[in-house]
Order: C-alpha cells, then structure tokens, then sequence
C-alpha cells in the first residue's frame, strides 16, 4: 500500500491472536517549504563519461540527503539519486574513469570556499571550479570547471532513515 521510504502515519491496532501491532493507515504531506537536500560525495559513484555528450557534464549516481519536516516531525532519508554537474566548460579533467566506480571522498571548490564531502542541491557556481574525488579505486578524479550548476533529478531509491545527527541544518 505505500512505498520504502514513504512517510506513514501509524496507529496501533489488536490483531487475531490479541496482540497489538502498528498499522499504516495514511501517508504523511510533505511540507515543501521544509525540503532541503544534499549530496554526499562519499557512497556516490562517479558515472564513466558518456561518449555522446560534449564533455560539460559529469555525472553521479549520488548518495542524497534529504531532510523534511511532515507533521511537525523533522527526519531526514538517505537515497541513491542520478545527479548531474553540468559545466560550461571543462578545462581539464585528471583520471577519467573507463566505467562506474564508487566515490570514497570529495570536495568542490570555488571562490575560496570549499565543500567538503556534502554539496547543497541545487547548487550553482558561477566562474571557475575544482571538484576533486578520491575514487575507492585508489584514484583521484579531478576537474576544473567554469560556470557549473548541479542538480538531482528522478526520485530516487529510499536507502535508509538517518540519524538526526546528520542534519546539516544543525552544524
């Protein structure tokens, strides 16, 4: 009736043999005003480039973040979602992957200022930037990019519930 990672309110009802269970009963409405998302560079994985494309994308099956508020509760859910740098330009790309491999450590950096590991989504940057990507294949991934926007599209597949102490809004 509902789907991993959906928000259920739950009541408990007696079963047949007198012992008390929860019930889903009603999925719970998002507060869109609460959303807010992120993506750990750490249990993504870097995409192999596609060969079709111009080179000004670059491409994460991301390990996203998403913390909410429904009902007065805040909560936040781990997922695998496909995200997508897109550049206007790629000056120079370090160790291009040949296929698929998982993303032990990253950063980006722009303007001075530097990302470590957990990148707002959506996120722009305008000028030029480094996001560099410690691969689990003892490889670093990098690349100087100018002009880059950074989004996540599809739903995404639910993972996990994360601790409240993974919230950034609360560092």
């Amino acid at each position: 009736m509902f789907l991993p990672g959906q928000v259920v309110r739950c009541e408990l009802r007696e079963v047949s043999d007198g012992t008390m269970q929860l019930e889903a009963i009603a999925a719970v409405p998002e507060e869109p005003a609460t959303v807010r998302e992120w993506l750990e560079l750490h249990d993504s994985a870097l995409r192999a480039p596609d060969s079709t494309r111009d080179g000004a994308e670059i491409q994460v099956d991301g390990y996203v973040h998403r913390w909410e508020n429904r009902a007065g509760v805040r909560f936040g859910l781990g997922l695998i979602r496909p995200v997508v740098f897109r550049c206007s330009r790629v000056d120079r790309v370090a160790s291009s992957p040949t296929e698929d491999v998982e993303i032990s450590d990253g950063s980006l950096t722009y303007s001075g200022k530097v990302l470590q590991n957990l990148i707002p989504l959506p996120f722009d940057i305008a000028g030029d930037a480094v996001l560099s990507l410690l691969l689990c294949d003892g490889t670093t991934f990098e690349a100087a990019v100018t002009d880059c926007s950074l989004s996540a599209s599809a739903h995404g597949r639910f993972v996990e519930v994360l601790p409240a102490d993974l919230d950034p809004t609360l560092a």
